[in-house]
């Protein structure tokens, strides 16, 4: 487990080997050991990255994941920051958010590499080295915030289950998924170009063949929760 923290500042490297080759053969996701952050409350993450994307194609993009225990804080708060480091140590694709997350949480990073603007020198012997960055942010002590937000996670959770008033059907194998088009483009607006959808409000179906049951849920599940 990497274990690299500095004063409140945690950093953490990734190196994907053979990465070319993992991409060639067209890998779902990867998954990157576990790692603990001890300027986080000694919280324990992984991280998943998506080499053919999961929202849109044109992308890599990958999931923050906030693996649980007992004993840890209900909710973490901390400024994330990700990007890739090339041949010659410069940092490319950066991107920076706030963070809130539960325990089990997921960060999705969508948009994080363009695949027509990643070059040799992004990869040198064939390895992609990711930095995520952390620093934690002091919560405040309001627990009517953290209800509200508790009740609004509960309550879009509750209408995925159930299906109530859903307007869109996605159909995965052997399985349905009833969701409602205001959360998706609100919340992801290149949902429609990863399954090939030019306009969603006139779509009332659609099929996916690409994805196993329990990703599509998983991610439906963030995409209303988190």
């Amino acid at each position: 487990m990497p274990d690299l923290n500095l004063s409140k500042r945690f950093r953490v490297l990734w190196k994907i080997k053979k990465f070319d080759l993992l991409c060639s053969k067209k890998r779902r996701s990867i998954k990157s050991p576990v790692f603990i952050i001890r300027a986080l409350k000694n919280t324990k993450w992984n991280v998943i990255f998506y080499p053919r994307g999961l929202e849109d194609l044109d992308y890599m993009e990958c999931s923050l994941v906030r693996i649980s225990a007992a004993k840890e804080p209900e909710t973490i708060k901390f400024k994330f920051k990700i990007g890739i480091i090339t041949q010659d140590g410069n940092c490319r694709f950066q991107k920076s958010m706030n963070a809130f997350l539960k325990r089990n949480g997921y960060l999705y990073v969508t948009n994080f590499i363009k695949r027509s603007q990643l070059e040799l020198s992004d990869t040198p012997n064939g390895i992609l080295t990711i930095i995520f960055q952390f620093l934690p942010i002091p919560c405040l002590n309001s627990n009517l915030h953290k209800k509200d937000v508790e009740k609004l996670q509960k309550d879009l959770t509750s209408i995925l289950t159930s299906g109530y008033r859903s307007d869109l059907t996605i159909h995965c194998l052997d399985q349905k998924f009833k969701v409602h088009k205001f959360v998706i483009r609100s919340r992801r607006p290149t949902f429609r170009r990863y399954f090939n959808i030019e306009n969603i409000v006139q779509v009332n179906n659609v099929v996916v063949t690409d994805v196993e049951p329990s990703m599509l849920s998983s991610f439906l599940h963030r995409l209303y929760s988190n």
